[in-house]
Formats: C-alpha cells, sequence, structure tokens
C-alpha cells in the first residue's frame, strides 16, 4: 500500500490509514486541543439548538464554527479511504468516534500473543517440551540454578554436560553467565579439562567468568590453566584482559599470578601489553593495597611490551594513543592539600629514573578506555594517550629475563616507601630534593590518617612518580622513532594532549628527546605554543621563553593564516573562563593573554598582520569578545550600583552621628557630655573614617559607573577602581560598627551584661559582608597587581 505523505507544514506527518490510527489520533488530538476544538470532539452533551432568542442563537453559531473547523481537520488528515468512511458526516464528534471504531488496533492478539509468553515463562517443561530437544529440561533446570533436578537429569544421562545449544555452548556457559556458583564448581568437577575448552560461539566458560566472579574463575582456571591462553576471537582478548577491561582487578591479579610470563610476550601477541595498557588506564601501576604492580613488572621484565600492535587497538580504543593514560594520571594525581604537593608546572615533584623503592597502591577507579595501540613503542597506543594528558610514560628498566616466569617480590610496607623525586624547576637547574613518604604516613594512626585525606595525597603523589618514571622509560623508545613513526604512534597527538591540559612535563621531557616537536603542527596546522595560547595554558607557553627560536615561532601561521596574536583573540575555552568570578575579571584576563602573546610577535610592517579572512589581531579579538565586553561592562555596574547604595546610606548614617553624638551636649557650652571619656574619642574617630571611607568607595563607583567601558580599561582602570571602592567600603562599615559598640558603651558602661552580647552581634554583619566580599577583592587585587599568569624566567630547556 502507498502511503499519503503530506506537506510538512501540516497537522500530521502521515495522513491516516489502516496502520497509523493511534500516533494520527495523538497527533490530531494535540492539535484539536491547542485550537480548543477538543471539547466540541469529546463532548457528551447535546449540541445547543437554534432559537429564537439571541443569546441562544449566538451560542449555536459558535458551537457550529467550532464543530465545522474540528470536522474540517479531521477530514485534511485522512487518507481516501478513512475519508470515505466519514465524508457523509456531519458531526466532528461523530466521525471521530467512526474512525477509531474502525481503525483502532484491537488488543486480543496481542493480549494472547502476551498470555502465551508469560505462560511458557512460567511453566518452562511445557516450553521445552514443545522445542522437542530432550537437553531442554537439563538447560533449564541450569538456568534457573535448581541443582537438584539437573543432578537427576546428569544421572540419566551423564553426556548432558556435554551437549551443546544452539550457538555451541554447555551447561556451564549458562551456569556461568547467570552467576550460578555452586552450580558451576559442580559441573567444573565433572567434567574433563578439554571440556572447559568447548566455546559458545567464540567464548569459553572462563571469558564468561572473568567478567562476572572470582570464585568461578578459580575452579575453572585449577582444573584447566591452558583456558588461560585461549583467546575470545570476536574481540582479541584473553579472559585476564576482559578481567582488566571491566575493572576486575582481583580477578586479573589472580590470573596473572597463573599466566606463564611466555604467554605474554610480544612474539606469542599483543596480549601483554594490552594487559600493561589497562593497568595504565586503571591506575594500576602502583600497588597500595596489593603486592602485585603487574605493569611495572611486566615493563621491567621484558621492554619489548611497550609496543602493541595494531591488532587490539580496536579493543582497547581505537581513538587512544598509548601514553594518554600517563599523561591523565600525571594531571590528575597532583593532590590539592595547602600548597600543593605535586604542582602542574616548575614544582611539580617526582622524576622517574632517580626513584628508588615506589611500592605506593593505586586505588581501581575507572575502568580502561582503551589504549591507542602500544605502551611506547607505538607509542599511539601507550604514548597516544590523548595528546591532552602528555606526562605518564613509562620509565622502567629492563632488568629481568623475558621467558622467566612470573614471580611476585613483595614489596616494602607502605610506611617504608622512600620516593626520590625532582623538582622540575630545579631539575633544569640539576639541583635535586628529595621527598620521603615517610614523614607522612608514621605517626597519626590509619583512621587519622585517612580522615585528613594524608593517605590520598601519599597514593597520589607515588602514582605521579611512578608515572614520571614510565614516561622517561616511553622516551627513551620515542628517540629512536622516525617522523612518520610518531605520527603513526599518535606520539604527536599525545603531545597536543599534553598541552590542551597544560601538562608540561611531558611536553619538556618529549622536547628533549625530540626537539622538532616545536614545529610539529597539528590537524589545524599549529604549533604546541599556538595550541597552547589556544587553549589558554600559560604554564605550556612560558616554556617559550625556554627556546632560542621563539620569534620565529611565535611568526608562524596556521593552516587559516592566523599567527598567534590572532589566537589570542579567540575567546578561551569555557572551562577556563569558568574557573574566573565576574564577566570583567574574565574580559581582564582576555586582555592579558593578548598583551603578552602582542609582546613576543614582532612583525615586519604588513607581513603576517591579516590572517585569510583578511581580519587583524585586534579585529579578531573585538569581534570574539563583545559579548563577553557587555557581560563585564554589566557585572561591574551591578556591583557598583549595589555597593553605592551601601556606601550612600552608609554616608548619610555617619554624617548625622556626627552631630546627635551620645549623651547629648551641654546646653551652656554646646560641648559633648562625654567630651572627656576615651571611649567617645573612639567613637569620633570611627565616625569619621567611616564617613571618609564611605565617600571616597561611593565616589569610586561612580567613577565605574561613568567610564567609557573600552577593551583596555579592563586590564587596568577599571579593576582599581573596584579595589579602592570595595576595600574602602569595607573599611566603612567596619568603622561604622565600632562606632555603634562605643556609643552603646558610653550609655551603658554600667551594664556590661547587655552592651557585650550587642557588640558580639554587631560583628556579624560585618563578618558576613566581609566573607562573601573580601575574597572577590583578594582575586581582582591579585589578578590585577600580582605576579602573573605568565613565566619569563623559565630557563633553556631545549
Amino acid at each position: 500500500m502507498v502511503k499519503t505523505v503530506v506537506p510538512a507544514d501540516a497537522i500530521v506527518v502521515e495522513v491516516l490509514n489502516k496502520d497509523n490510527y493511534e500516533h494520527w489520533s495523538a497527533l490530531v488530538k494535540n492539535y484539536l486541543v491547542a485550537q480548543d476544538l477538543w471539547e466540541v470532539v469529546e463532548a457528551t452533551a447535546e449540541p445547543p439548538k437554534p432559537e429564537q432568542e439571541a443569546e441562544a442563537d449566538d451560542q449555536f453559531k459558535a458551537w457550529r464554527k467550532k464543530n465545522a473547523t474540528a470536522l474540517h481537520t479531521i477530514q485534511v488528515s485522512c487518507g481516501p479511504d478513512a475519508f470515505s468512511m466519514i465524508k457523509e458526516i456531519s458531526s466532528a464528534k461523530i466521525a471521530w468516534d467512526t474512525l477509531a471504531e474502525k481503525l483502532m488496533p484491537q488488543p486480543s492478539l496481542l493480549i494472547n500473543s502476551f498470555v502465551q509468553s508469560a505462560n511458557s515463562s512460567s511453566n518452562p517443561d511445557a516450553a521445552i517440551a514443545a522445542k522437542h530437544d530432550p537437553y531442554q529440561p537439563f538447560f533449564a533446570a541450569v538456568k534457573l540454578g535448581d541443582w537438584r533436578k539437573a543432578k537427576e537429569f546428569l544421572t540419566r544421562d551423564p553426556n548432558a554436560i556435554r551437549a551443546r545449544y544452539s550457538t555451541g555452548g554447555t551447561a556451564l556457559h549458562i551456569a556461568t553467565k547467570f552467576g550460578h556458583e555452586h552450580i558451576v564448581e559442580e559441573l567444573v568437577q565433572l567434567m574433563t579439562p578439554e571440556d572447559l575448552e568447548m566455546q559458545d560461539g567464540t567464548w569459553t566458560a572462563l571469558h564468561i567468568a572473568a567478567r562476572l566472579n572470582l570464585k568461578m574463575v578459580e575452579c575453572m582456571v585449577t582444573k584447566n590453566k591452558k583456558l588461560l591462553g585461549i583467546v575470545e576471537e570476536s574481540h582479541g582478548l584473553t579472559p585476564i584482559l576482559f578481567a582488566a577491561k571491566l575493572d576486575l582487578w582481583d580477578i586479573v591479579r589472580y590470573l596473572y599470578t597463573l599466566t606463564p610470563i611466555q604467554d605474554l610476550m610480544p612474539e606469542n601477541g599483543p596480549y601483554g601489553a594490552g594487559l600493561v595498557s589497562f593497568c595504565f588506564f586503571a591506575k594500576q601501576f602502583v600497588p597500595i593495597f596489593s603486592n602485585i604492580d603487574i605493569a611495572w613488572e611486566l615493563l621491567q621484565r621484558c621492554p619489548q611490551l611497550t609496543e602493541l600492535p595494531p591488532s587490539l587497538t580496536h579493543s582497547l580504543s581505537p581513538a587512544r594513543p598509548a601514553l594518554s593514560p600517563l599523561v591523565r594520571d600525571c594531571h590528575h594525581s597532583r593532590p590539592r592539600f595547602g600548597r600543593p604537593f605535586i604542582r602542574p608546572a616548575t614544582t611539580r615533584v617526582g622524576t622517574g629514573p632517580k626513584m628508588t623503592g615506589l611500592t605506593s597502591p593505586s586505588y581501581p577507579t575507572r575502568s580502561p578506555m582503551s589504549a591507542g595501540s602500544g605502551i611506547a613503542g607505538n607509542c599511539r597506543k601507550m604514548t597516544g594517550f590523548y595528546p591532552d594528558f602528555p606526562e605518564l610514560v613509562p620509565a622502567i628498566p629492563a632488568t629481568k629475563s623475558c621467558d622467566q616466569g612470573i614471580h611476585i617480590q613483595h614489596p616494602p610496607a607502605i610506611h617504608d616507601v622512600h620516593v626520590n623525586v625532582e623538582n622540575l624547576e630545579e631539575k633544569l637547574g640539576n639541583q635535586n630534593i628529595s621527598f620521603s613518604v615517610f614523614g607522612l604516613t608514621q605517626g597519626p594512626s590509619s583512621s587519622l590518617r585517612k580522615l585528613l585525606g594524608i593517605n590520598r595525597i601519599c597514593e597520589m603523589k607515588l602514582i605521579h612518580a611512578r608515572s614520571l618514571d614510565i614516561l622517561d622509560y616511553m622516551c627513551e623508545v620515542i628517540k629512536d622513532l622516525d617522523t612518520q613513526d610518531m605520527i603513526e604512534g599518535l606520539v604527536y597527538r599525545a603531545l597536543f594532549l599534553a598541552v590542551q591540559t597544560g601538562i608540561i612535563e611531558f611536553v619538556i621531557r618529549l622536547g628533549k628527546v625530540d626537539p622538532d616537536i616545536l614545529w610539529q603542527p597539528n590537524s589545524m596546522g599549529r604549533n604546541i605554543f599556538q595550541y597552547a595560547v589556544e587553549r589558554r595554558q600559560e604554564k605550556v607557553y612560558s616554556l617559550i621563553y625556554g627556546v632560542g627560536q621563539r620569534n620565529l615561532i611565535a611568526t608562524f601561521a596556521d593552516a587559516s593564516g592566523n599567527d598567534m596574536l590572532h589566537l589570542a583573540g579567540m575567546l578561551s575555552p569555557t572551562e577556563k573562563l569558568d574557573r574566573i568570578s565576574g564577566a570583567a575579571l574574565q574580559m581582564q584576563r582576555e586582555r592579558q593573554w593578548f598583551k603578552e602573546v602582542k609582546s613576543l610577535v614582532v612583525l615586519p610592517s604588513g607581513v603576517g598582520a591579516f590572517n585569510k579572512q583578511g581580519m587583524r589581531p585586534h579585529e579578531v579579538f573585538t569581534q570574539n569578545h563583545n559579548k563577553l565586553k557587555e557581560e563585564g561592562e554589566k557585572w561591574m555596574k551591578d556591583t557598583a550600583t549595589s555597593c553605592t547604595v551601601v556606601g550612600a546610606l552608609t554616608i548619610t548614617i555617619m554624617f548625622a552621628a556626627a552631630f546627635t553624638v551620645p549623651g547629648g551636649n551641654n546646653g551652656g557650652t554646646g560641648f559633648p557630655l562625654f567630651l572627656d571619656e576615651k571611649m567617645f574619642m573612639v567613637f569620633i574617630v570611627s565616625d569619621a573614617i567611616s564617613l571618609f571611607s564611605s565617600t571616597t568607595s561611593v565616589l569610586m563607583f561612580l567613577g565605574i559607573l561613568t567610564s567609557r567601558y573600552a577593551e583596555d580599561d579592563f586590564l587596568k582602570s577599571l579593576p582599581t577602581k573596584m579595589i579602592i571602592g570595595l576595600s574602602t567600603l569595607l573599611i566603612s562599615i567596619a568603622s561604622m560598627m565600632v562606632a555603634f559598640c562605643s556609643a552603646l558603651f558610653l550609655m551603658l558602661h554600667e551594664r556590661l551584661w547587655i552592651v557585650i552580647p550587642i557588640i558580639f552581634l554587631a560583628s556579624v554583619p560585618v563578618t558576613l559582608f566581609i566573607w562573601m566580599q573580601f575574597p572577590l577583592l583578594v582575586e581582582i587585587f591579585i589578578s590585577t597587581y600580582g605576579g602573573g599568569i605568565f613565566d619569563k624566567k623559565v630557563r633553556r630547556w631545549i
């Protein structure tokens, strides 16, 4: 049957036919309700009759108009067959009911089907019998977890234990899928080792158990260790890799201790490298609660595992290079506890090669996303973590033979760990520092250390230090690759991920291995410093002051003809702007970036000033920041207006208080009665300070309200006025409360029991105002007069 399709602006997408009544009725009903016509269709009362009276006649005419409109809507939405059913009907309600009676689907068949399905589910024996499969009762008993019935069937027919259902699986596969541990144990005891290798499609029962339960894994592997090396063909993963992929690290560690080291060697497949990749993604390379550090041990035993062949690329993640997990771990394992223990830039702790005895654990907090294609070799998979996470690369010395069995050495306890760490800034000056975790972990009880976050800090520091170890090792592998290998291995992608996230360790280490990274463009034709400007990563950008060709690098144009200053004129990423309070400070930060880059980009007259769109850098800035500038202006004016009101009220109160002193004046001399009291002098001085400071505050805020709001005004002019206005307003409010308290003391000095509580209450509004406004004042001051976000004193690093 050919469907009639109506125009896009019609009431329904498809006219009514015998197959689409439910969709059609829903659309038409919504339309009639929206047009206030549905009451005509669903009305149960008789329509009004035409009368001679004017009022009744008007009601009938209104109903007739609505009825005709509703009927027309229904008719034009019908197909030819449906329209023929109602073409003689003049009532919209009758037409609607007629279509419903003739075209609404009858639920009887659906109900019967559901009942039959329910009966089959509740009576599996009947359903199984209908299928004429003699082993179906056995499979059904296993599926339901009824070992008694399953055992009775096996007593009658022992061959049922090897019987296969349609996809090739056995009862063991069924019991494993449904998690019936007791049945799995019983079946494994009755099966031969060869029976355990039977596959359901391409899955052995161990492949399924490795995704679910350690106890089932143990009983199968104990029976047949050959299961460890069987690969599930559709995913290309062994049981241990399935467990690692799903973050089941108790199963992974158990299987690792039983896996022959030869099975994890590169010549036997990519499975060892894949396991190391998964360890990186899940941060399982610094054992804390376990004595097994799989990734570290494997890479020490066989450095070739830094190569991950493309065959595992899809299973681990087609888009991620292998360095990405390390980059991510270096980035996210920086503790924030007072003064950062691990800083993102020049004060970051931890270097790989100098670290000894590192034995910290890492919590399996995240299932692996998948690695690219190699831990370091193809670095595209282990070096190719996202280009935004460049710091985590393995630095592991190969000290043991690759043909040995896996032997787990128990590392020292956490309190014995001593990490020799290097401050990055000092590293550039060849000065090492030593950091001992011993001091952090000794002393307080374990519960107190956990409460204070000391354990977490130790864990993050150890993960960071181990990550840098691995990074140094992988850089040693990278230095032997040519440019094409670096591109194919996603090394450069990992580099740009590091830049995007602001991880300078990765940039510095890779730069020392391959200085060409300074010129290597990304897909947009931008080098690392241009990309740092685009992503507003000031620490990475500051590295440009440590290279010799910075003026040449700064003038490099991307594929769109944008030089570094054009990129500074573009709007910052949202996640960077969101970290700054207020649109005005965001605009200030944008101008600071533009001014800083402008000081570095020195171009010959007329050369490179325009991009391919014919725009100069300042034009790009104005175009992209017009909305932010308007929001900054509004933020400044709103803040100034609110504070002006407070300041004006303070001026009024304190001016009046100066002439209505506490206690009044002497009628004869006109001098205040408490003139000789010390507290009276406190009152007068605080009143004057409050009056003068609030007046200054109001003047500053008026200056903000009348400013021209040019782009450069956001750099210092407007912030300076805001700093003076807020600080003087805070002083005026504090002084006002002091004047108030001193006046109370003068009048009620013999009743301290009431004065002291009132003074305490008077401090509440001052405290609240300071608590709300002082952080903003500090942020504006640091942003305007602080040391700045750029470090021009970076030493030569490449």
